[in-house]
């Protein structure tokens, strides 16, 4: 297939163009400023793209069998102002839209079969709801980054209503070394003081990076998963239980809690998605057959903790 990855040089797209690559497919990595094809090596082209401009988008993607769309900033890049929440909105929400609207003009492949669309999502999308289990089925929540996922799927409406086959990974905390949140949760344990966040009741849903990207290959070569799908382990821990189970895996004593009130003064808003609670189950993926190499937090913990520096580079590699 001919794919085309935004996002491409984030934490889930360095792994993943290198997986797909591998696979023969050939990758168009979208970008707003030039990348070198080199970056990732042979089997990948790069195009450079406005995000707000559909007919950039149309000419980047009319050719293509299917999008990977994975842009959006950083949540925890820093602290969180008017100006940064509207650009955490518009990263996620208008570049959809955009990108949305240029598959419509051209949402089936030379075959006729429909163009496989994978726009990211998040599970905050449920908001803060304690010990509730929740599933694909359950509500959207409340608050600004409930708001903005239910703004980030709906984005991707005029794709789907022009015939192309959309589904929205709902994601986790993805456990990465390389980056994202778990090198932050790392840092306190590296230097002894370690312990739960807030309460240590609210639930953590996490993926090991590897499950995602094979979540996002299973995704593209099952066009009859559609809609939205979480992307987490089937096995959510409370933060306590996360923070101790990192601690041993570390080897570090989990002894001192970071209280909310706290947090809320250092992070600043930012602080609600770190205290949120959401107890997330892959309900949709399980049906479907996806099968979770690290459905355990401590082996998905050891296997990614233990890894030096070098053992990472290999895995982006691979």
């Amino acid at each position: 297939m001919r794919i085309v990855v935004s996002g491409a040089t984030g934490l889930i797209g360095t792994r993943l163009v290198p997986r797909l690559i591998a696979d023969g497919h050939t990758v168009v990595v979208a970008s707003r400023g030039a990348i070198s094809p080199e970056r990732f090596g042979k089997g990948c082209e790069t195009a450079t793209v406005d995000y707000r401009s559909m007919e950039s988008w149309f000419r980047c993607v009319e050719t293509a069998d299917a999008v990977v769309h994975l842009a959006g900033a950083n949540i925890f890049e820093t602290r969180w102002s008017r100006a940064f929440m509207q650009e955490i909105r518009d990263s996620r929400v208008e570049s959809t839209r955009y990108l949305s609207d240029a598959i419509a003009r051209s949402p089936r492949r030379k075959n006729g079969e429909p163009k496989r669309f994978i726009s990211c999502s998040a599970i905050g999308i449920y908001g803060d709801r304690g010990a509730e289990t929740l599933t694909e089925s359950s509500s959207f929540g409340s608050g600004f980054m409930a708001d903005i996922g239910r703004d980030w799927e709906a984005a991707a409406n005029s794709a789907r209503d022009a015939g192309a086959s959309v589904i929205h990974p709902r994601l986790g905390i993805v456990l990465d070394r390389a980056g994202g949140a778990l090198p932050n949760l790392m840092r306190p344990f590296r230097f002894f003081v370690g312990g739960r966040v807030g309460s240590g009741k609210q639930y953590i849903s996490w993926i090991h990076h590897r499950d995602l990207t094979e979540f996002y290959v299973f995704a593209l070569n099952n066009p009859s998963l559609t809609g939205a799908v979480n992307a987490v382990s089937p096995n959510p821990v409370s933060n306590v239980e996360f923070c101790r189970t990192l601690g041993a895996v570390m080897h570090r004593p989990c002894w001192l809690p970071a209280p909310g009130f706290a947090l809320r003064i250092a992070l600043g808003r930012v602080a609600e998605v770190v205290t949120g609670s959401q107890r997330v189950m892959p309900e949709r993926a399980t049906v479907a057959g996806f099968a979770f190499q690290f459905p355990r937090l401590q082996a998905a913990l050891e296997d990614v903790c233990n890894k030096n520096v070098d053992r990472i580079k290999q895995d982006y590699a691979q």
